[in-house]
């Protein structure tokens, strides 16, 4: 077999989406041959059977120009490949659909937001099989559909005893927007202070040129509501990176509305770190210390100051708990052998 895959970003050193290439570099076992259309290239270091075609957003092109390119590929290339998997771009399965279904190409949609329109769901009623990790996802509702472990390399993402955990350390890790409320933690954060637990923060991310406001926000915020020297802001690091940071930190937070299944989150647990989410689709896994309510600063400084102060063994049940959650339900290797399975590859070699 071999598979055209479809994708936003190739690119190791990208802090959101730098996992993607090594779901691909787990790819290339199961598959002979695999072709990666992107809209743009970063730095790749893939196995020989993979060859990356951008679509050229490095260089700006018009809209025109992309959809060319995008046609000119899946034609050119129509004889190496036998089905397609098309990663979060549901409007290429819209754009390639008719030409994939006169070639006989089976199309694969793996699409894991909670919200979705028109595209969305034309794209999913194009697919053979849509994959979704979170039961909340837009795309959940299909009868074709098949829910799927998050992919988290816990070959990466472990516990780190060489690096000392700094004692009341809160980390935000993402993108700083709106959508991840991070004005929340920074209230919930002083809060904590004013009740006299010493915490410090870090928010690790950047913004969007959209959100740049935003982000000022938080940071004049956190200058108001924080005793200087208690904030960082380091900036976006390569997701590669992530699992130092994680092991420098005690609890891990996230924001994201309810119905997300952020995998920053499930990172975390593989590095046996303390978590708290508000989001609903962890509520099936997480415990109620663990949980608390969307857009309540008050509730979420009174679940910090619970877990900081926690025994440190209870601390260390918990943080092996989650990292045995994670590796028996949402490990790359498990991802791997499932999509290579509905995929058409063989089943790869999984250390």
């Amino acid at each position: 077999m071999k598979l055209l895959i479809i994708t936003q970003k190739i690119d190791t050193e990208d802090p959101v989406l730098g996992f993607f290439h090594r779901w691909a570099e787990k790819l290339a076992a199961a598959f002979e041959d695999i072709h990666i259309i992107c809209l743009q290239k970063g730095s790749v270091s893939l196995p020989r059977n993979i060859t990356v075609w951008s679509l050229g957003k490095e260089t700006k092109p018009s809209q025109i120009r992309y959809s060319a390119a995008f046609y000119k590929y899946i034609w050119s290339l129509r004889d190496r490949y036998d089905a397609v998997f098309v990663h979060m771009n549901p409007v290429y399965i819209v754009l390639g659909c008719l030409l994939w279904r006169m070639l006989r190409k089976p199309v694969f949609l793996w699409y894991n937001h909670a919200y979705g329109g028109f595209m969305a769901w034309a794209a999913a009623k194009a697919a053979r099989s849509v994959f979704y990790t979170s039961p909340f996802s837009f795309t959940a509702r299909f009868k074709h559909s098949q829910r799927m472990p998050a992919g988290i390399d816990t070959g990466l993402f472990r516990r780190d005893d060489r690096i000392r955990k700094e004692h009341r350390t809160l980390l935000y890790l993402g993108r700083v927007s709106p959508v991840k409320k991070v004005d929340v933690l920074v209230k919930a954060a002083g809060i904590a202070h004013q009740k006299g637990l010493a915490v410090f923060l870090n928010i690790v991310g950047g913004a969007e040129t959209s959100h740049a406001a935003y982000f000022k926000q938080v940071k004049k915020l956190a200058e108001e509501l924080l005793p200087p020297d208690t904030t960082a802001f380091p900036g976006a690091v390569p997701n590669y990176k992530t699992a130092e940071i994680y092991n420098r930190n005690e609890v891990c937070i996230n924001l994201s509305p309810s119905g997300l299944f952020d995998k920053t989150i499930l990172e975390a647990m593989a590095c046996e770190m303390l978590v708290l989410v508000s989001s609903d689709a962890f509520r099936e896994i997480l415990p109620d210390v663990c949980l608390f309510a969307e857009d309540n600063a008050e509730d979420l400084a009174g679940k910090i100051m619970h877990l900081l102060q926690l025994p440190e063994e209870a601390k260390r049940a918990y943080g092996r708990t989650f990292r045995d959650y994670v590796a028996t339900n949402h490990s790359l290797d498990r991802l791997i052998q499932e999509l290579s399975a509905r995929l058409g590859g063989q089943q790869p070699f999984t250390s």
